[in-house]
């Protein structure tokens, strides 16, 4: 598994790091990446071209515009999925595949 990639606009090449990546988010014709220490990176790039690229254990997505860093999600409830200072609602076909991709423990009240 790749740690970092670039993405390339004209002749420069601009790095990423994959485990700083928060979310990724459709904004018109531009991904919006969101990344840990605030920065934003708005290529032009598809949802699914980026998706094909990053490691699919690692992410997940919670809508039809919207993909999440699994390492940086904070809790998710039936509707939600809350992360550093921004929250995505889930759609119904992603939160079953959400579900699916991480390791949920489940708390039993004491009887």
């Amino acid at each position: 598994m790749f740690e970092f990639f670039f993405i390339q606009w004209g002749n420069t090449s601009l790095r990423v790091d994959v485990a700083e990546i928060l979310s990724i988010t459709v904004n018109g014709h531009r991904l919006e990446i969101r990344l840990a220490d605030g920065k934003r990176h708005m290529p032009y790039l598809t949802l699914k071209e980026i998706e094909a690229e990053l490691p699919a254990e690692l992410f997940a997505r919670v809508n039809r515009g919207t993909l999440v860093a699994l390492n940086h999600v904070i809790c998710f409830d039936k509707d939600t999925v809350y992360m550093p200072d921004v929250n995505f609602g889930f759609s119904e076909g992603c939160r079953e595949t959400f579900r699916q991709k991480i390791r949920l423990i489940i708390h039993k009240e004491k009887r």
